[in-house]
């Protein structure tokens, strides 16, 4: 049995809070604490996750921007998404954090958000899967379709830097 099967809600947020949750369960207990989606338990929730975006667990930092900016859209939390796609040691959380922001800000546009993608994207000292998932997040935001590729394409990897349309690419801040 897993530590917290038997928990309530409330109890498992104040065993987060409070640091309780064994670090091997603490991701999973990031995800206890989303689902079913509820507006109330994600504002009571939302700052208690964001305390573990600095874990040394790179799973536990994966669950958190994925409950901050994938399940819950929480734009507050944006700075520390795209701090983790500059910065996080991992590559797949660097690149989980372009898909993030893809759709965090998906239905809201950001052309600040679409230039810090767009220098991931060119910049060639970052790995190709952060590369192309950003690319995919800058499509994402920009609400272009894909007219050979559909955009989860981008998102999973299956795509290489040889797939993205760089002209698009170097003129798409001016025009977000």
């Amino acid at each position: 049995m897993r530590y917290f099967d038997d928990m309530t809600w409330n109890s498992l947020l104040r065993d987060l809070e409070h640091r309780r949750v064994p670090s091997n369960s603490i991701h999973t207990a990031i995800v206890q604490l989303a689902k079913p989606y509820d507006e109330q338990r994600i504002q009571e929730a939302k700052n208690v996750v964001a305390q573990y975006l600095n874990d040394d667990d790179s799973w536990v930092r994966h669950e958190c921007v994925w409950f901050l900016a994938s399940w819950c859209r929480l734009i507050e939390y944006e700075p520390q998404v795209v701090e983790m796609m500059l910065h996080d040691a991992d590559e797949d959380n660097r690149g989980f954090a372009a898909n993030c922001l893809g759709t965090l800000r998906a239905k809201l546009g950001g052309e600040n958000t679409v230039d810090v993608l767009r220098g991931v994207v060119l910049n060639e000292h970052e790995a190709e899967p952060v590369r192309v998932k950003a690319y995919g997040a800058m499509r994402e935001i920009a609400g272009e379709s894909f007219p050979s590729a559909g955009l989860f394409d981008f998102q999973i990897g299956e795509k290489t830097l040889n797939d993205v349309d760089w002209e698009w690419v170097r003129r798409v801040s001016n025009s977000t």
